[in-house]
Formats: structure tokens, C-alpha cells, sequence
């Protein structure tokens, strides 16, 4: 391990945070050195209690956020404990710091905590792991998710009270490097909430065709309905809701000779957006982004969604587009009905 100068440690103590960032730009395995004790930049750092300079070294990938100090297997949490550090301690806590690591005396930091404050910010709900994932997804910070997921594989399988899976919540966010990141630590793309919705039913709700085609690329089902059966190209139809009240009776798509595309019929007569007699479509939930939702369906037609797939009660995707009046939905699903039957 490489040795740390004493140049280096003094300007630390100081609190002289340019020329810390100055020596890592210059040299970023600065990060995994250590002073003669086995006390990394970070556990000296905590002991010299400077924050700022804390969290810079919190934002660098190479940072060994639970590197244990040679003499007794301490962690930088382990110290912050110990000194009553207590905003060192939430800090590293966010960054997804173990709770569990154990010294050579077999001890946790909250077992050597030493102020009520320290004991108190180590103890639930902060000592449950999931909790700064979940601020690391919301703030998008990628190499602190990262540096967790990778500490604490089982979080690929946690789900919370609703049955949302990490991936959930990076789908919910919208954020694709996120996103990406949690699928490249492990969790499942597949991974279902307790109403059976996957991360592809979030992306299509939202109209997000990055994110969709993100996690199609990733392997993403297009056709994995809920436990209603209702497929993702059924989000898109409905502009993002897929249970919205219907205004007709259910649909069927009318094969003609002529070339003109097929009509859509409603009950007895035909659905003729042209016609002046046709029933009044209701207007789109948010007419400004039907064409995220018209893009949202072309992808998922293209990796293989089924435009014949009825969710529980009958439904299709295209009584759900006719319902709302999106004409140029419906005919794409129309081509996509009949590309299904040639």
C-alpha cells in the first residue's frame, strides 16, 4: 500500500481542500493510501474532522469507502463513531457506508459509538441499507449506488412495502445512467412490484422512449402484462394509464379489399375519426404528449408487443386508443393487429 506524505497529512489537518483535490487529480490511487498507523485520506480525514473535504473524497469512484485502519480493523465509520463525528457520520452513511462491518473486536460502529447523537443517527431507520440506496437513486449519485450494490449484493433483491425493487425506483426517477447502473449491479430487469408492473410498465407510463429503449435493449419483456394483464403497449394506449374508463364498446379491426385502412367499429357502425356522425372521442389525457406515447408504442411494437394482447375484462390497446381519440394510435395499432395475422 502506498504511503501517504507528511506534506499531504498536514495540509488535510489544515483543512486545505485545493491542494487535496490538487494531489488526487494528480495522483488518484492517493485515494487508497494510507499514513504509517494504516489510516487511509479518509479515516484522517474523519479524525480531523473536515467535512467538505469528506464529502469531495465521497465523490471520487476510488474512494475505499469501508477501508479498515491496519491496528484494529476500524472503518471511517467505525472512527466517526467513535469521535461522535455525527455530520461526518450522516455523510458517510449516505454514501452507503457499512453498518455492519465489524473490527477485529468483532464490534459494529454503533457498538462503539460514543455520543447519543452518534448512537442515535446509526440506529434505524438510517442503519437499513436500502435507505441510502434509495437517497443515492434519487440524487443520482451513480458511483455511491454503485460502490453499495456492490458491498451489499443481497440489495439486488430487496423490495419494499409496495414490492418496488431498487430498479423501480431508478425507473419511477426517470433516469437512465441510474437505471443502467442498478441493471449493471444485478437486478433483474424483469423484476415485478406487487400489482406485477416491471420498470418497462414505469418507462411506457411516463412516455420516456430512452429509458424504454434502454431497458428493452437490457432485455426487457415488451409483452409482461400485470396481474390485470395489462401489457405495456396498453400504457402506451392509454397515455400512460391503462385502466381508464372505456367510452365504447369493445373493438374489433374490419378487413377490406380496397386499400384504404381498415375502419374500427364500435358495436354496430363504424369508428370513422373522419366521419361527422361518429361518436365523440374523449380528448387525450395530455394531448402535448401523445407522440411520446405514439413513440412508446412503435417501440414496443417493434420488439415484439402483441396489438391483440386484452388485459383482464377484454380490453385491448385499441379500445383504449379509441376511447381517447388518438387516431394516429390507433392506426398504428391497427397495422400492428393486421402484421400480426399475415
Amino acid at each position: 500500500m502506498a504511503i501517504l506524505s507528511d506534506e499531504l497529512i498536514a495540509a488535510l489537518r489544515r483543512g486545505e481542500r485545493e491542494v487535496i483535490a490538487a494531489a488526487l487529480a494528480e495522483d488518484a490511487g492517493l485515494c487508497l493510501a494510507a499514513d504509517g498507523g494504516g489510516m487511509t485520506l479518509l479515516h484522517l480525514t474523519i479524525a480531523a474532522e473536515q467535512p467538505d473535504i469528506a464529502a469531495d473524497l465521497l465523490a471520487l469512484p476510488e474512494i475505499a469507502l469501508d477501508a479498515r485502519q491496519e491496528s484494529h480493523g476500524r472503518t471511517p465509520l467505525h472512527l466517526a463513531a467513535i469521535k461522535g463525528r455525527v455530520a461526518l457520520l450522516h455523510l458517510l452513511l449516505q454514501a452507503g457506508a457499512n453498518v455492519f462491518a465489524l473490527d477485529n473486536g468483532g464490534q459494529r460502529p454503533l457498538d462503539v459509538a460514543t455520543t447519543p447523537a452518534a448512537i442515535a443517527a446509526l440506529r434505524p431507520p438510517t442503519l437499513h441499507p436500502e435507505t441510502a440506496l434509495r437517497e443515492a437513486i434519487r440524487s443520482g449519485a451513480i458511483a455511491r449506488l454503485r460502490r453499495q450494490m456492490q458491498a451489499q449484493p443481497d440489495l439486488c433483491s430487496y423490495m419494499d412495502g409496495r414490492g418496488d425493487s431498487p430498479l423501480h425506483w431508478a425507473a419511477a426517477r426517470g433516469n437512465v445512467p441510474v437505471v443502467q447502473a442498478v441493471l449493471e449491479a444485478g437486478v433483474p430487469v424483469t423484476r415485478t412490484d406487487r400489482a406485477g408492473r416491471t420498470a418497462l410498465y414505469l418507462a411506457v407510463a411516463q412516455g420516456h422512449l430512452t429509458l424504454i429503449e434502454t431497458l428493452l435493449s437490457a432485455g426487457a419483456a415488451a409483452n409482461q402484462a400485470d396481474y390485470q394483464r395489462l401489457t405495456p403497449l396498453h400504457v402506451a394506449a392509454g397515455h400512460g394509464d391503462a385502466t381508464r374508463p372505456l367510452s365504447t364498446p369493445p373493438l374489433e379491426v374490419v378487413h377490406q379489399d380496397a386499400p384504404a385502412p381498415p375502419r374500427i367499429l364500435p358495436g354496430q357502425g363504424a369508428f370513422d375519426f373522419a366521419s361527422p356522425t361518429s361518436p365523440t372521442p374523449l380528448p387525450p389525457r395530455n394531448a402535448a404528449r401523445a407522440g411520446d406515447y405514439l413513440a412508446a408504442a412503435t417501440a414496443l411494437l417493434r420488439a415484439g408487443a402483441d396489438a391483440n394482447a386484452r388485459a383482464r375484462g377484454g380490453r385491448t390497446a385499441l379500445q383504449l386508443a379509441a376511447a381517447l381519440g388518438d387516431e394516429e394510435m390507433c392506426s398504428l395499432l391497427t397495422q400492428g393487429i393486421l402484421s400480426s395475422e399475415c
